[in-house]
């Protein structure tokens, strides 16, 4: 192995060399520069007599050369010659490199026996870790192998590209194999792209030199267009990466080529709101895109472990379930809840299985308000809890499905004139029962106790008729919808919440219906009156065929198209709506059919009406406790019934219990100027505890204001407005307290402006235990 520092030196070797007796013909000179290889290539073909070029022996436009044709002509010669480029076969079959090489300097050459000088040259370019492995101990080949060392060549590249992905790169672009050897032959210039259809063949091979296989359009995007390191061939169909190449041939990037497909400027989840109108490459598209995004969210969480788009939606839906006992998962929730609204995709079954293994609290924590199914297994699943942990659940349905925690308990403040804690507590239960198809005992004895008193509690309130008129001027308009009971006053308090209150004041009554609680005995209100609307979908719906949930659902559902009926005619010029009903409906007087607590009574000769909920006639009133005489009438306000045939579906009315008898009065009234700015106070407490009295089981709050005021001073707590007494600077309000309540919170109004509110603990007295009385 000879070696030289520069042209001059390597020249001036090979001229006496070929004047010199050789055992070995072959001379491999290889170099380290495309300069030097033309330099070199020129002088060997100037030594030679004649030349075999490799081209000449490839079959084909686009096959590597029959080697043993080349070696056989290479032996048959009889005089000098010079073969090349056979360093561009061997680079990119660096496997039989070294064999090659060895079988050609070890060949017997008939003329080399005759001819003593008879030379076959051959140069190589940048094959000089190869040649180094070649044994210079046999005298026979001593000589053979010349190393030109002027500097090695650091841009230099050679990129085999398969044939059929159409693309073009920037440089010496060169199809077909004999095509690229003739270049070689010619005078080769960098980098090289050579396009060939035999490009698979040389995917797996490893190079000892800058050569790159693209045989896909993956391998191109990542060699040329620096594809993200995180992308895999097995991320995407052969279709996907084809298509995706096309356009980052354009658009130079990746991202480049996501902004032009989604005609966009920068990532957004809005285009998962076209998810459904995608093509399936666009949805691959966005997976992929989104797995690049540095946020660590939900979202790229999902994108970031999902293999396949098909993955990826279903992590969307089940990943949730992984997390449910995560701290941050409220936010998590919000996140993918966010999501699936933009998505509106169909659950996928995956999910259902998922979550036969997860406890029933967890099942309602990851369910959405998104679907009719969703909305069915929280109800399914919060059949399962009484009232006592009423306050969890509404807290858990506060984000996974706000109208139906807001139908059970409205999360705002809520003022009902003259609607006292009693019946909030009475409709609480009502509507938790309802919502869980739920029938306790507990429950049923209040309602009697309730029907016994012969319908003094109701009595205590104003009638709907009178609350009407007081409300009415002539500039007033009526929005009334059949079957709307006070069961609805906290859904209505939300649905209507959202109206601006620098335009709307908006105040909530409660009056009780004309009995028996049917409509054509309730609609004598309307006479005289402007009816903006009679709305009879509700009444319907309860009188339908709908199955629990179904019905509830429903409920909710056109109770939520209230508000825009509402402003729409305020903005059209109407300036006050009294939205109110003819009647209440109960669906627990229907759930109670055919169940142990069913009490159904003869009829007695007396005509019966609604499925039994009363009756012509009052001579049997003694013998009917729960029954309100009314109109020579006995209406049932407990959930007894006359027998008759057929049966209610839903819901029924015509009886007097509170759900039936009692009716929402809500006056929405357009104002002029802004809302006053609230005024801030504080309260400052006589006692941290208030006692109850033992006799009247009453509690006296004193307190005085830190800023005194001039107007008049009152409280609203549990739905009641209650004025206070003034002595010098403080001030003084009576307050019943419910059983077992040891604390309760009332806002403070000065005049009709809130300006604080206070939090007082109540001490119950203490009880004796006589079954220790001695």
């Amino acid at each position: 192995m000879v070696k030289f520092n520069n042209f001059s030196e390597l020249r001036t070797y090979l001229r006496k060399d070929r004047a010199e007796s050789s055992l070995n013909p072959i001379r491999f000179i290889n170099v380290e520069s495309m300069e030097m290889w033309v330099e070199v290539k020129k002088l060997l073909l100037s030594m030679s007599s004649g030349h075999l070029f490799l081209s000449e022996f490839c079959d084909t436009e686009d096959t590597t050369p029959n080697i043993r044709r080349l070696i056989a002509k290479m032996k048959a010669s009889t005089d000098s010659i010079c073969v090349l480029p056979i360093s561009e076969y061997l680079r990119i079959n660096p496997e039989i490199a070294q064999p090659t090489i060895l079988d050609i300097i070890t060949k017997e050459y008939p003329e080399a026996l005759r001819n003593a000088l008879f030379r076959i040259y051959i140069p190589m370019y940048r094959m000089r870790s190869i040649l180094y492995t070649m044994s210079d101990n046999d005298p026979r080949r001593k000589g053979s192998i010349l190393l030109l060392e002027t500097g090695e060549e650091t841009d230099y590249s050679l990129t085999i590209i398969q044939k059929g992905l159409d693309v073009e790169l920037s440089g010496n672009e060169i199809y077909g194999f004999k095509k690229y050897l003739q270049y070689w032959e010619q005078n080769p210039d960098k980098p090289l792209i050579l396009h060939t259809s035999n490009a698979v063949y040389f995917e797996n091979n490893v190079f000892f030199d800058d050569v790159k296989v693209i045989v896909t359009s993956f391998d191109l995007m990542r060699f040329h267009y620096s594809l993200p390191a995180q992308f895999q061939p097995t991320d995407g169909t052969d279709d996907d990466w084809n298509r995706l190449a096309q356009i980052v041939a354009k658009e130079m990037t990746f991202e480049g080529a996501c902004y032009s497909e989604f005609s966009i400027n920068r990532y957004n989840t809005k285009l998962f709101e076209k998810w459904k109108s995608s093509t399936d490459f666009q949805k691959w598209l966005l997976w992929m895109w989104t797995r690049l995004q540095p946020e660590n969210n939900y979202l790229t969480d999902c994108a970031r472990e999902a293999s396949t788009v098909e993955a990826f939606i279903e992590l969307i839906f089940c990943h949730i379930v992984d997390l449910v006992n995560k701290p941050s998962f409220d936010d998590i929730y919000t996140q993918r809840k966010s999501l699936l609204t933009k998505l509106k995709l169909q659950i996928p079954q995956v999910f259902w299985t998922v979550i036969e293994h997860t406890t029933k609290l967890n099942v309602i924590r990851v369910m959405t308000d998104l679907s009719a199914k969703e909305k069915e297994t929280i109800f399914s699943m919060i059949q399962g809890y009484d009232y006592g942990r009423k306050e969890e659940i509404i807290t858990i349905l506060r984000k996974v499905y706000p109208a139906l925690a807001n139908y059970l308990l409205y999360d705002g403040d809520l003022e009902v004139d003259d609607f006292d804690a009693i019946y909030q507590e009475y409709f609480n239960k009502y509507r938790w029962y309802k919502a869980t198809n739920n029938l306790p005992e507990e429950f049923l004895e209040t309602v009697k106790n309730i029907a016994q008193e012969q319908g003094a509690s109701v009595y205590t309130l104003k009638a709907r008729n009178f609350v009407v008129n007081e409300e009415y001027n002539p500039e007033t308009s009526v929005l009334f919808v059949d079957g709307m009971g006070a069961e609805y006053i906290d859904y209505l308090a939300y649905i209507l919440g959202g109206m601006p209150k620098d335009k709307f004041a908006i105040r909530y009554r409660v009056g009780y219906c004309n009995l028996p609680s049917t409509t054509e005995n309730n609609k004598d209100f309307l006479q005289g009156k402007n009816v903006l609307l009679e709305m009879l979908d509700l009444d319907e719906l309860k009188h339908g065929s709908n199955q629990y949930p179904n019905n509830i659902i429903q409920e909710l559902a056109f109770l939520d198209t209230l508000k825009e009926k509402i402003e729409d005619a305020l903005d059209g010029g109407k300036s006050k709506i009294i939205l109110t009903s003819d009647h209440g409906t109960s669906r627990l007087a229907v759930l109670i059919r055919k169940t142990e607590y069913d009490r159904k009574l003869p009829a007695q000769g007396h005509p019966i009406y609604k499925y039994g909920r009363y009756c012509e006639g009052t001579d049997i009133a003694d013998d009917l406790p729960t029954a309100v005489e009314y109109n020579n009438k006995l209406i049932f306000a407990d959930y007894t019934r006359f027998e008759q045939k057929g049966a209610p579906v839903d819901e029924i009315h015509g009886g007097a219990s509170m759900e039936e008898w009692l009716v929402p009065v809500i006056s929405i009234e357009k104002v002029n100027g802004k809302v006053k700015k609230k005024i801030v106070n504080k309260v400052i407490l006589k006692d941290k505890e208030f006692k109850i009295d033992s006799f009247t089981k009453v509690v006296t709050i004193e307190f005085r204001l830190e800023v005194p005021v001039m107007e008049a001073v009152s409280v609203f707590l549990r739905g009641k407005r209650i004025v206070c007494e003034k002595c010098d600077s403080d001030y003084t309000f009576k307050y019943k307290p419910l059983d077992e309540e040891t604390e309760a919170t009332a806002t403070i109004f000065a005049g009709s402006d809130e300006i604080c509110k206070t939090k007082f603990s109540i001490r119950r007295p203490l009880t004796t235990n006589k079954k220790f009385d001695i």
